[in-house]
C-alpha cells in the first residue's frame, strides 16, 4: 500500500503543506522557498529511506540507506563512515564496572586492542577516538573519582591519563561556552583555564607514556583552540598527524582549529582538506573534510536561507558531514522547505540516529508532508533518547493533531510547556487546540489569558484572545483591539490580523447602536 505522504506530495501545494502542521492561528505567514529537489526525487528517497529505516541493525541500516539524490557520494567513503558511526565500543559503563571491580589492566588491554584495530582494521577508524569521545564527557555523572581511581590503578596507562586529560578539557569546553570571552563571566573563564592547566597536565603524560594515543592530540588540539593559543594548536595538530597521519577525528579537531573563527584562514582550511585528501588511500572517510571546508562559508555567509539551501544542495553532491547535513536541515526546516529538510535530516539520522533535535524536526516535516505515522515514531524516539527536551513533545503533538488524536496532543503541549517554558508555542498551540478542536471554552480562555501575560509581545495569543471573544461573546474585545494595535499596528505581517478585528469590532458596535435603538 502506497505511503499516505506520496498521494500528499502530489495534491498539495507547500504552503499548504506546511500550514498543516500547527493550528492557523498560530501560523506565522509562509515564506515559500524554492524546493530544493523534485516531488518525484523526494517520493523515491524516502521509500527507500523507510525501507532501510526497517533495518534493526544500525551498521546494515546506514550501509543500506539511500544518498541524497542525484548525489555523487564516493562509495568507499560511505562505507567509512557508516563503520566510524557504528562500530562496536567499549562503553563509559563497562569502563566503570571494570575500574570498580579492580581490573583497570583488563579496560587498558581492551582500548590497546581498539587502538591497534584502528591502525589496522579499515571497518574500525578512529575507533579508540569514538569510545573517548563518547565516554568522557563534561556531564558524565561522577567520573572524576573513577578516573583518578583509574590512573591510582594503572599509573603507567596512557589510555587512563589521556582520558583523564579528555574529560578536563570537555569540562573547560562546557565552561567556555558559544559566547565571546567579553560576555562570558571571569569566574567561568578562570575555572575554564584550571581545567586546561590541569588537563594538559595528564594529557602531556599521556604522551610520555605512548605517543601513539590518538585521543590524547584531540583533546591537546581542543584545549589550545579554546584556550585561544593558536599556535600551540597547530603544534599539536602536528605532532598528532605526525602520529596518525590517517586519523580522521586529528583533522576533524585540526580543521575547527583552521577556521578564521578560531584565528585560522580559509586557505588553512583548504590545505588541510587537501592534506587529508592526500591520506583517503587510508582512510576513504577523509575526502569529507572537502565539504567541510566549503561549508563553512555557508554557515557563516550573510546570505538568505534560500541562498544557503542553494548552497548547501550543490554542495552535498559529495560526501559530507553529518554535521553539515544536520545545520542545512535545520535551516531548511525553519524556512519551509521541507523536501530538503526531509532529505538532509534523513541523511543526518542516517549516521547520527540518537540526535534527538535532529528526529524531532524530522517528525515535523513528516507531518507537513502527510505522514503523521512516521512522524509520531520519531518523537517517541526524540523523546526517549532526550526524555528533558521540549523538541519530541512539540512534534507529537503536530502529528497527534494531524491524526485528530488532540487528548493526545493536549498532553504533549502541556509536557513541552513544562520543559521549555520560554517558548511561546506549547502554550498557545495548548490554547488552539482546546478552542478550534475540542471547543473547551474556559480552558481555551485561561490559556490563552496566561499566554498573552507571560509573552504579551507575541501577537498570535492577542489573535487568540480575539477570536474567542468573537466567538463566545465574551467582552473586552475593544480593549483587545486597542493592545494589538498599539503593540503590533506597524508590523506588516500584522496588517491581516489588525483590519479582521477592527472588522469585527465595527460590526459589534454597530450592532449594540442598533440594538439601542
Amino acid at each position: 500500500m502506497k505511503k499516505r505522504w506520496l498521494l500528499a506530495l502530489a495534491a498539495m501545494p507547500l504552503a499548504t503543506m506546511w500550514a498543516t502542521s500547527t493550528s492557523a492561528a498560530n501560523q506565522p505567514p509562509v515564506t515559500a522557498v524554492p524546493m530544493g529537489y523534485p516531488a518525484e526525487d523526494l517520493k523515491q528517497f524516502m521509500v527507500k529511506a523507510a525501507a532501510a529505516e526497517a533495518i534493526a541493525d544500525p551498521l546494515k541500516r546506514c550501509l543500506a540507506y539511500p544518498d541524497v539524490p542525484s548525489s555523487h557520494w564516493d562509495r568507499a567513503a560511505v562505507r567509512a563512515y557508516c563503520y566510524y558511526r557504528h562500530q562496536p565500543l567499549v562503553s563509559l559503563d563497562d569502563m566503570r564496572q571494570l575500574v570498580r571491580e579492580g581490573h583497570a589492566g583488563e579496560l587498558d588491554r581492551r582500548l590497546m586492542a581498539a587502538l591497534d584495530a584502528q591502525t589496522k582494521d579499515a571497518d574500525a577508524p578512529s575507533r579508540l577516538d569514538v569510545i573517548y569521545r563518547q565516554a568522557f564527557l563534561h556531564d558524565a555523572a561522577d567520573l572524576r573519582p573513577m578516573l583518578e581511581a583509574w590512573k591510582r590503578a594503572s599509573p603507567k596507562s596512557a589510555f587512563a591519563y589521556a582520558a583523564s586529560g579528555y574529560e578536563y578539557v570537555e569540562r573547560a569546553l562546557d565552561l567556555r561556552g558559544e559566547e565571546y570571552v567579553a560576555n562570558t563571566s571571569p569566574s567561568r573563564m578562570r575555572r575554564m583555564k584550571e581545567f586546561l592547566v590541569n588537563g594538559e597536565s595528564d594529557l602531556y603524560k599521556a604522551i610520555e607514556l605512548d605517543p601513539h594515543v590518538t585521543p590524547t592530540y584531540v583533546a591537546l588540539i581542543q584545549g589550545a583552540n579554546i584556550g585561544e593559543n593558536h599556535d600551540y594548536a597547530e603544534r599539536f595538530v602536528e605532532q598528532g598527524l605526525a602520529a596518525a597521519p590517517a586519523n580522521y577525528a586529528i583533522y576533524e579537531s585540526a580543521m575547527q582549529t583552521r577556521e578564521p573563527i578560531w584565528g585560522g584562514s580559509t586557505e588553512g582550511m583548504q590545505a588541510l582538506a587537501e592534506q587529508a585528501r592526500s591520506h583517503a588511500k587510508e582512510n576513504p572517510m577523509l575526502v569529507i573534510f572537502q565539504s567541510d571546508k566549503d561549508f563553512y562559508p555557508i554557515r557563516h555567509c550573510d546570505c538568505s536561507a534560500s541562498e544557503k539551501i542553494a548552497k548547501a544542495k550543490a554542495l552535498f553532491n559529495t560526501m559530507s558531514s553529518s554535521a553539515d547535513l544536520w545545520h542545512a536541515g535545520d535551516v531548511a526546516a525553519d524556512n519551509s522547505d521541507p523536501f530538503s529538510a526531509m532529505i538532509w535530516l534523513s541523511e543526518t539520522l542516517r549516521f547520527n540516529p540518537w540526535a534527538p533535535r535532529a528526529l524531532a524536526q524530522r517528525s515535523m516535516q513528516l507531518t507537513a508532508l502527510g505522514d503523521p505515522d512516521w512522524a509520531l515514531r520519531d518523537a517517541a524516539a526524540a523523546i526517549k533518547a532526550a526524555p528533558a527536551d521540549a523538541g519530541g513533545y512539540k512534534a507529537r503533538a503536530v502529528a497527534y493533531e494531524a491524526l485528530t488524536n488532540y487528548k493526545g496532543a493536549a498532553e504533549a503541549l502541556q509536557a513541552a510547556e513544562q520543559r521549555d517554558s520560554d517558548d511561546s508555542w506549547p502554550l498557545i498551540e495548548l490554547a488552539n487546540v482546546y478552542f478550534f478542536h475540542t471547543h473547551e471554552w474556559d480552558k481555551a480562555w485561561k490559556t490563552t489569558d496566561k499566554a498573552i501575560k507571560k509573552f504579551p509581545d507575541v501577537p498570535y495569543g492577542w489573535v487568540l484572545r480575539a477570536k474567542l471573544q468573537e466567538a463566545t461573546g465574551r467582552p473586552g474585545l475593544q480593549a483587545t483591539l486597542h493592545e494589538f494595535s498599539k503593540r503590533f499596528g506597524s508590523d506588516p505581517q500584522q496588517q491581516g490580523n489588525l483590519s479582521w478585528m477592527q472588522g469585527v469590532v465595527a460590526k459589534q458596535t454597530q450592532k449594540a447602536h442598533g440594538d439601542a435603538r
